[in-house]
């Protein structure tokens, strides 16, 4: 085994045993080179190995963490994931409006700037818009087979 291959092979058995969790920051570079004696190099090798594999990924400006791309990394990420999933569902329908970010902000037990960068991530996907004094409101939820749904009157969602 090369010496990256037993960097990733360890980190490996941790995400296994649960002692590395999703969503978890693995520590950077320079402290796996330091504690596995190797070279940075070697230990981004290792590091990028286990994204290949899907089990880590690279967030820019903050480092690596514990599941793949479409995993959520922070609560943001998770909050937008959540009404995204409402969206596409049908559970929220096109046309209707999203209740505001304090309301929101309660709902999902977070901070209303989190809330605020989960509606501008969805808000970027195509998901929702924001209407001059209506708030924001979703514009499209795919159906099933994939296609996008057309926007209806709008309904103000339940509080």
């Amino acid at each position: 085994m090369t010496r990256y291959e037993i960097v990733a092979h360890s980190i490996r058995k941790q995400v296994a045993s649960g002692s590395l969790g999703r969503n978890q920051q693995l520590p950077g570079e320079e402290a796996l080179a330091e504690q596995f004696s190797v070279s940075k190099g070697t230990a981004r090798q290792a590091l990028q190995m286990l994204a290949d594999e899907g089990l880590v990924t690279a967030v820019h400006g903050k480092g690596w963490f514990v599941g793949n791309a479409q995993t959520p990394l922070t609560r943001a990420d998770e909050i937008a994931h959540l009404i995204r999933e409402q969206i596409i569902s049908g559970n929220i329908p096109a046309g209707t409006q999203l209740a505001g970010e304090n309301q929101l902000a309660q709902q999902y037990s977070a901070a209303r700037g989190t809330v605020r960068r989960a509606i501008a991530t969805l808000e970027a996907e195509g998901y929702l818009e924001s209407r001059r004094g209506q708030g924001r409101t979703v514009t499209k939820r795919t159906e099933p087979d994939g296609s996008e749904a057309t926007t209806g009157p709008a309904k103000r969602l339940p509080t």
